[in-house]
C-alpha cells in the first residue's frame, strides 16, 4: 500500500513540473517582438519598475527605474513588454507600468528661486534621485510646466535641461515682485484738534473747534440780582448818611 501510495506522488509531482514547463514553453512561443521606437515614462508613483533580462515576471531583475523617468522603447513583445536602456543597462520593462505623458497635472506658473544655496535639478520629484545637472542659482526665473503635488515638485527646463524641482525652494514671481519694491512711508496725520486747515483760517473748521470747546451757557440770573440789591442797598445807606449830614 506504502509503495501505491508513493507511486502516486511521485507521478503527482513529475506531472506539475512538465506541466510548468510546458506553461513556461507556451508563454515563449507566443511573444513575437516588433521593432518600434518611441518615449514612455514611469508612471508607477510607487517605487518604479522593474527591469528585467526578459519579458516576464520570472525572469531576473538587473534594476528598479524610478518614477517619472523617461525611456525610449525599441521593442515590443506580444504580451505587453517593452525593450529598453536605463543607466547603460539594457532590458524589459512592463508596459502597463510606464505612461505617455508626465504623470502630473499641467499648468503654467512663474517661479523665482528663492533658496539661498540654489535649488537643484533631479530627474524624478523626490531627494531620492539623481541630479541631472549643477545646481540652479538663487534668482532664477523658472517655469513649472508639470505639478506633482503629491510632494510639491514642479517639473521645469533650465538651460536646455529639464527635470524635477522642490517647490519649497522656490518663490511666485508676482510674489518675489511685491517683496522687492520699496517700502513707502506714510506722514502720521496731525491731530484733529489742531487741523492745518483750521490753523489757516478755515472758518468751518475754526467754528468747529470753538463750539466743541466752549459750549453755550445759561445767563446767571440769580447772581445779576443779588448784586442789584447789593448796590440798591449800598446807595440808599450812602444817601442816608447824606441826608443825616446835612440836617446837623
Amino acid at each position: 500500500m506504502k509503495k501505491i501510495f508513493c507511486f502516486c506522488c511521485c507521478l503527482l509531482f513529475l506531472f506539475g513540473l512538465s506541466a510548468g514547463v510546458l506553461a513556461d514553453a507556451a508563454v515563449y512561443d507566443w511573444e513575437i517582438q516588433r521593432d518600434c521606437s518611441y518615449d514612455r515614462y514611469v508612471a508607477t508613483v510607487d517605487g518604479g519598475v522593474n527591469l528585467r533580462t526578459e519579458p516576464t515576471t520570472q525572469a531576473s531583475i538587473i534594476c528598479t527605474i524610478p518614477d517619472f523617468v523617461r525611456l525610449r522603447i525599441t521593442m515590443e513583445s506580444t504580451n505587453g513588454w517593452g525593450y529598453t536602456a536605463y543607466n547603460g543597462s539594457e532590458g524589459w520593462v512592463a508596459l502597463n507600468q510606464l505612461s505617455s505623458s508626465y504623470p502630473a497635472s499641467d499648468i503654467h506658473r512663474e517661479v523665482v528661486v528663492s533658496a539661498s544655496d540654489g535649488v537643484n535639478l533631479r530627474e524624478g520629484p523626490d531627494v531620492s534621485y539623481a541630479k541631472v545637472r549643477a545646481t540652479i542659482p538663487t534668482g532664477t526665473a523658472l517655469t513649472v510646466t508639470s505639478l506633482y503635488s503629491k510632494k510639491n515638485w514642479g517639473f521645469v527646463t533650465y538651460d536646455g535641461t529639464s527635470g524635477w524641482i522642490a517647490l519649497s525652494e522656490v518663490t511666485d514671481a508676482a510674489a518675489a515682485k511685491t517683496q522687492e519694491a520699496p517700502t513707502v512711508v506714510q506722514e502720521e496725520p496731525a491731530e484733529p484738534a489742531e487741523t492745518d486747515e483750521a490753523l489757516n483760517g478755515d472758518t468751518d473748521a475754526a467754528a468747529d473747534i470753538v463750539i466743541a470747546e466752549e459750549p453755550e451757557r445759561d445767563f446767571p440770573l440769580i447772581p445779576f440780582l443779588i448784586g442789584l440789591a447789593i448796590l440798591v442797598v449800598a446807595f440808599a445807606a450812602i444817601l442816608l448818611i447824606v441826608l443825616l449830614t446835612r440836617k446837623k
